[in-house]
């Protein structure tokens, strides 16, 4: 059920506007080289000014751990970036993806108001990581695309929300049957 609320947001992706789409693509290879820094940058910003944010995390996904040279969170988070940018003139490649980040969203309590506080800090952080390469039409562009994605997730998200309260309320009703 996620994943045909995921297909109709994939095929109302056309309904962007040309123009955003190719900036974002265009973005792509500097989203990979510079995504992990972007994304460091972004928790690190977002986590000091909004602790209820922080506390949705896995911890242990933030720091180094022996034998590797990143963060998890920021290094799947930058990967997802680069994902997005490259493929948003075919979302549907991505649609095992968000459904699988729908989910882990939904039972982390993400809410609709977090969308629009980790995109402020993401695109912060974008203008900070690159400086002048960031021009505003492509912080313009990206900021469309985003929301673009954010409303995907909210109205995905939601939709889980209301079949898990749903299949809960049946399971709690219990059937007691009788015959005769």
């Amino acid at each position: 059920r996620t994943r045909l609320m995921v297909r109709r947001f994939c095929w109302r992706a056309q309904d962007m506007d040309p123009k955003t789409i190719a900036t974002v693509k265009s973005t792509a290879r500097v989203m990979k080289e510079h995504g992990y820094e972007i994304t460091q940058e972004m928790y690190a910003t977002m986590f000091e000014e909004h602790e209820d944010i922080k506390a949705l995390f896995n911890h242990d996904n933030m720091v180094v751990h022996p034998g590797e040279t990143k963060k998890k969170q920021p290094l799947l988070l930058a990967q997802a970036v680069h994902a997005y940018a490259e493929n948003i003139d075919n979302l549907s490649l991505l649609e095992s993806a968000v459904d699988r980040i729908t989910k882990k969203h939904v039972s982390a309590n993400v809410k609709p108001e977090h969308y629009g506080i980790v995109g402020r800090h993401l695109l912060n952080a974008v203008k900070k990581v690159l400086g002048e390469k960031a021009k505003p039409e492509i912080c313009d562009a990206w900021e469309k695309a985003f929301n673009f994605l954010a409303e995907l997730f909210i109205e995905t998200e939601n939709n889980l929300r209301k079949e898990e309260a749903a299949k809960k309320e049946v399971s709690n009703l219990g059937c007691r049957c009788t015959l005769g």
